[in-house]
């Protein structure tokens, strides 16, 4: 989603990792509120659900 949405920033690992998410940001071209977001949607996604109430913003 992030990929289609923001392609100067965004991008997939270009490997198996890419084919199942895995993703690489261009740190110069993204400010730190995009970041933040791509970062806790990432969080949220990969961590168990018992957890997501711990991630303190």
């Amino acid at each position: 989603m992030l990929c289609e949405a923001e392609p100067g920033i965004f991008s997939p690992v270009p490997n198996k990792w890419g084919e199942k998410g895995a993703t690489s940001i261009r740190l110069k071209a993204c400010d730190a509120t995009t970041l933040r977001s791509a970062l806790v949607m990432s969080w949220r996604h990969a961590a168990p659900p018992k957890l997501h109430g711990e991630l303190k913003l």
